[in-house]
Order: structure tokens, then C-alpha cells, then sequence
């Protein structure tokens, strides 16, 4: 509705503690990006509804085994301010699905639905071995917004591409 894209850099860590990640725009006539504002939470996946809200989802995984739980929140474009929604003990299993401790080893991406009002968000492992470990949080994930967003896990995915089987590997 804005007809302007946006995306996120990727938070990481430094000595166990968070460093967020920035909201850019995103040139739809080149690809580049402009930073517009950092964030104040650790925002991995990012959406637009049909009214311009953004929400992102996040949470962090740290080197040390703490972490910051995963969480949705709306964005203000203009301050960088995310506001919690809510935080997500079920459904998302684990900081995993939308965190990578600063190793770059979950990708999360998240869509809008505009017919139904639904999230929906996918991880997937970006080695075989975390893939294939069944020990981390990844798969597709749906959250109905509304006054109490509800979260449902609809489970791990599974692809074969040229005869080998990949886990997790589902793009939206």
C-alpha cells in the first residue's frame, strides 16, 4: 500500500550480549539498500499486512546458552521501535527457529497472508548435520493475528531435489 520495501540486517552477538540489527529500505528499481533506523530488539524475519503495519519475529540464542525467547512484534518504520505482541513458549519450540546465535545457521523468513491474517513464518538449518540432528526448532510456523495472536506449528518440512532429500529447505 506504501509501495516501499523493507528489509533487516541480521542481529548478532558480541560477548554474549545483543547487537540489533537495522530496518533499510530497499530500492525497487536497483535492489539497494538504504539503512533507515536501527532496531531495538533482535529482529530476524520481517512481513508488511495490507495497512503498511510491519511486524517483525525474533529472539536470541547466545554462545554462552542463554538466550532472549522468540517474540513478534510490530515495527515503527520512522523510530526503529518494536513493540512486543506477544512471546511464543509453544508452537515455536525453541529461540531457534528465529534466532542463529550469531552463526548464521537458521534462516528465517516470514510472509502475510491478506486474505486470512495470518503470519506465517519458515526456519531452515543451513547445514545437513544441524538439519538432520532433530535436536533444533525449525519448520513452518503459522500465527493468526488479532487481539490474541495464537501460533500453531505446522510441523518440519521436507523436500527432494534431484533424488536428495533436504530438510528445512522450504522458502515462502
Amino acid at each position: 500500500t506504501t509501495n516501499t520495501m523493507y528489509a533487516v540486517t541480521a542481529p548478532s552477538q558480541a560477548y554474549n550480549e545483543p547487537v540489533y540489527g537495522n530496518l533499510c529500505k530497499v530500492d525497487l528499481g536497483t535492489g539497494a539498500l538504504t539503512e533507515v533506523v536501527t532496531l531495538n530488539a533482535p529482529i530476524h524475519a520481517l512481513a508488511a499486512d495490507g495497512n503498511g503495519t510491519l511486524y517483525g519475529i525474533g529472539g536470541m540464542l547466545f554462545s554462552d546458552g542463554s538466550s532472549m525467547p522468540t517474540k513478534l512484534y510490530t515495527i515503527d518504520a520512522a523510530t526503529g521501535q518494536c513493540t512486543e505482541m506477544t512471546q511464543y513458549t509453544q508452537g515455536l519450540a525453541s529461540v531457534n527457529i528465529c534466532s542463529d546465535g550469531g552463526m548464521g545457521s537458521f534462516k528465517p523468513q516470514m510472509t502475510y497472508d491478506f486474505t486470512t491474517d495470518r503470519l506465517y513464518i519458515s526456519a531452515t538449518a543451513s547445514d545437513k548435520a544441524l538439519a538432520q540432528s532433530g535436536t533444533n526448532s525449525y519448520g513452518l510456523v503459522m500465527i493468526q493475528l488479532g487481539d490474541s495472536p495464537a501460533v500453531s506449528n505446522l510441523g518440519k518440512m521436507a523436500i527432494e531435489i534431484r533424488g536428495t532429500v533436504k530438510t528445512g529447505m522450504l522458502h515462502l
